[in-house]
């Protein structure tokens, strides 16, 4: 059995930055890392396509080349070569289509009578792999379009929302969100769970994350689909991106101080009164993305019952590699960080411990734990505004 390898975060198609893969020289040094790793399976954990903040056409067709490259590693380095796409929150419209084929089944079949909780079809109360496989436009577009731009002889399927491999789970990571301490999630989860529930739930199932995301990712698609959406969307994202904390922001100490520590503070807890929705302690100051993200995926991973396992995911943009103790034995816990250029995001200092990009996780035999392979290892800020002068050709799907 060959190895697999996992990406995530390309964000093809998105306007509000760099999406590295449409850029040929960035293309053809990720298929030289996937052929020294002589892989049988490419994971894909979401945020693939940005169809928050792109249309369909535009994503689709920023995509194509990168498929059409895998379909080439993937039939020169495996006898039985496997695709296998796990959605995000920025491509999520495909996995909800999955969830409504897997509800219109559910219904043909004779299952929607409803009960005090709802309807029965429409609830995944634990990590169900919803899948589709073999392409058929009739049922899934997105695995017809995949089927076409990655060529034959490549198995492709779409599951959602967790996969596992061997000793290893992986999920795109959005989940983490509610159950982040920073100021944007807090005020983030606060105002997605005043519309989605009646009561913050005590235990998160896999329908209670749904019901949280899928409000503001449906309008977030439907907006950038419309003529002028995705361009106000990034215009509005830099614009908040400009004025909170973060390195985006141009520097002004004091107005800076009072703005973190005390304006930003109380008004999110306000919200949170106002709402009455207890999302935990109040950060005031800036805190660690790398630990709260490894704090957020193992609540995740309790919540949802994947007991005793790897972990990967990405979601966060910062790739690291943990050891993670336990009662029984350590476990490996990998951000597979992301290939989207943010030079806003990227300042010197935080070039190699945060936000690099570039990055590949790999299991090299399904009871291996996960590892994290910098792809793009020596390239700085220089190489890839170089790079970014070559343009991949557009494949016509």
């Amino acid at each position: 059995m060959g190895g697999t390898a996992i990406l995530s975060d390309l964000h093809l198609g998105a306007y509000n930055s760099d999406d590295l893969l449409a850029y040929q020289p960035v293309l053809d040094r990720l298929r030289s890392t996937l052929n020294e790793l002589e892989v049988e399976r490419v994971v894909l954990i979401g945020d693939v396509f940005d169809l928050n903040l792109s249309t369909v056409e535009h994503a689709l067709k920023r995509a194509a080349p990168f498929f059409t490259m895998l379909g080439v590693v993937l039939r020169e380095s495996a006898a039985d070569p496997e695709l296998i796409y796990v959605p995000g929150n920025h491509d999520h419209h495909p996995a909800v289509r999955l969830f409504e084929r897997y509800s219109d089944t559910c219904i043909t079949e004779g299952d929607w009578e409803h009960d005090e909780k709802g309807p029965r079809s429409f609830r995944f109360e634990k990590p169900t792999q919803v899948t589709t496989s073999g392409g058929d436009s009739r049922y899934e577009p997105y695995a017809s379009y995949l089927k076409k731009t990655v060529g034959p002889g490549v198995d492709i399927s779409l599951c959602y929302p967790v996969l596992k491999i061997g000793s290893t789970h992986l999920t795109h990571g959005h989940y983490t969100d509610n159950h982040m301490d920073g100021l944007g999630e807090q005020a983030y989860t606060a105002l997605r769970s005043y519309i989605a529930f009646e009561d913050e739930p005590s235990e998160w199932s896999v329908q209670a994350y749904e019901d949280a995301s899928v409000p503001f990712d449906e309008f977030l698609y439907r907006l950038a689909q419309t003529k002028d959406g995705a361009a106000n969307e990034a215009k509005i994202w830099a614009h908040i991106q400009n004025r909170l904390p973060g390195p985006n922001r141009k520097k002004r100490p004091i107005r800076d101080f009072i703005f973190d520590r005390m304006v930003l503070p109380f008004a999110i807890k306000m919200l949170k009164e106002r709402l009455n929705i207890d999302l935990g302690a109040v950060s005031s100051s800036r805190f660690s993305p790398r630990k709260e993200s490894e704090k957020a995926i193992q609540t995740v991973s309790r919540q949802l019952g994947l007991k005793g396992d790897h972990l990967v995911f990405g979601h966060t943009h910062r790739p690291f590699h943990a050891e993670i103790p336990t009662s029984d034995s350590p476990i490996t816990v990998v951000n597979t960080g992301s290939w989207l250029y943010c030079p806003g995001e990227t300042d010197p200092g935080e070039w190699v411990s945060q936000f690099r990009p570039g990055t590949v996780g790999y299991i090299p035999d399904n009871e291996s734990p996960p590892q994290l392979i910098y792809a793009l290892d020596g390239w700085g800020p220089d190489e890839i505004s170089n790079a970014m002068n070559h343009k991949t050709e557009d494949t016509v799907v």
